[in-house]
């Protein structure tokens, strides 16, 4: 098992009230989402009865370098890395985009290459790199995940100091996947250290994240614990020159409700730029993500949010209808949270992970159930909480309108869907 010790090399981030990438003061709070637990620790039947630990939910943006990222004072005091995620996504849409972009990946790549997955979770997209004979590692945080990870894995938190332990071990890597990881980052300055120590010259990182333009669109939900950073292409550009990475490519996909993929290299190295590198810088300065005016409106669209979802459950109680929830995802718990609705209001969600299921919802007390519970108890709506899915969902549950049933989603605002 690896382990991150202290290193004198890496800009010193403290429990203070600081950025974690360039460690200038944060000053601008531009969303307070109050005190929520963690959201991704499920309750299970035992843990009712016991009190939950809740922790400020609140983003600020850095004046210098425009990250927008928790305060390490208000999240940091425990390890949440360790406890994000059930194994891999039950998402047919999301299964589907993993095989598209390892595809495309494994086509610049030699038959032999060698492949790290940083958060690798259950080994879900590096198996597809092994299942090529590629030489693959994968650098996992939750000890139960690795436990059950498809490819060689090793737990450990990614940073400059394990990227040395791992190269000393094997060398460096052709290609380094950072599939929605760099959010998490407890150290985001120390993490892109480590992509630039574990690199090799001519390699490339594969990195996907949720675009801060979600956020300015008043997608709050992504707010979590465990992401502890909402990254523009600026502010990546920012913390990867830092360290002698530059970006070569970009380009805004719909996954998630809005992601980035984008290319680095060690920026001493001869490669071609893409074409949507400019195109997303300049939808990003259109948007002023580069700094905390940008995200000036963010509040009060979470306040609409929230007065749209408790006005339409009001009018649902007011018809004697029901609603019941699909999906167990972190930013329906956010959600529902903020808003203050628990089981009281929505007595059931439904997940396709067996690892949810049986389970309830953090702050809410709302139970997980299987999709089949749905149709047993016939409701009026089907509140989508993965909303960014809600096509997906409305295929896989296309049964709910035989009885008239209706899906509805909360965010950016509230539509019930036709």
């Amino acid at each position: 098992m690896l382990k991150k010790p202290m290193s004198d090399s890496v800009l010193e981030l403290g429990a203070g009230n600081v950025c974690r990438s360039c460690r200038a003061e944060l000053q601008a709070l531009v969303l307070d989402l109050g005190e929520q637990p963690v959201a991704d620790v499920l309750l299970a039947p035992q843990q009712l009865t016991e009190r939950e630990r809740v922790l400020p939910l609140r983003v600020f943006v850095c004046g210098r370098c425009g990250l927008a990222q928790l305060s390490a004072a208000d999240v940091d005091a425990g390890d949440l890395t360790g406890v994000h995620g059930h194994g891999s996504a039950f998402s047919t849409t999301v299964q589907g985009h993993v095989q598209d972009w390892a595809d495309m990946l494994m086509a610049h790549l030699e038959p032999h290459a060698r492949v790290l997955d940083v958060a690798s979770g259950d080994g879900d997209l590096l198996q597809r790199f092994a299942e090529r004979g590629m030489d693959v590692l994968g650098l996992e945080p939750n000890v139960d995940i690795v436990a059950s990870a498809r490819v060689p894995t090793q737990r450990g938190f990614f940073g400059r100091d394990v990227a040395r332990a791992l190269v000393a071990a094997g060398g460096q890597f052709d290609l380094i996947l950072v599939n929605h990881a760099l959010g998490h980052a407890v150290d985001l300055d120390d993490f892109v250290a480590g992509l630039a120590c574990a690199l090799r010259p001519g390699g490339r990182v594969a990195i996907e994240f949720h675009h801060a333009l979600s956020l300015v669109r008043g997608h709050f939900d992504v707010a979590c614990h465990a992401h502890r950073c909402y990254l523009s292409l600026h502010a990546l550009e920012s913390a990867a020159a830092r360290h002698g990475l530059a970006i070569v490519d970009a380009e805004q996909i719909d996954l998630h409700g809005g992601s980035v993929r984008a290319t680095a290299a060690h920026g001493a190295d001869e490669c071609p730029v893409g074409a949507g590198l400019a195109q997303v810088r300049a939808t990003e300065r259109e948007w002023s993500l580069e700094t905390p005016d940008g995200y000036a409106e963010l509040g009060a669209m979470a306040e609409r949010v929230k007065a749209g979802l408790l006005e339409f459950l009001d009018q649902v109680r007011a018809e004697g209808a029901s609603v019941v929830g699909y999906g167990a995802p972190s930013r329906g718990t956010t959600l529902l949270n903020y808003t203050c609705i628990t089981f009281e209001d929505i007595p059931f969600t439904v997940d396709r992970s067996p690892a949810k299921q049986g389970r309830c919802l953090p702050g809410s007390r709302i139970p997980v159930l299987e999709p089949e519970a749905i149709g047993a108890a016939r409701p009026e709506y089907v509140l989508i909480l993965p909303w960014a899915l809600s096509d997906e969902i409305q295929q896989q549950m296309s049964h709910v309108r035989d009885w008239g049933g209706r899906f509805v989603v909360a965010v950016p605002e509230l539509r019930i869907l036709d």
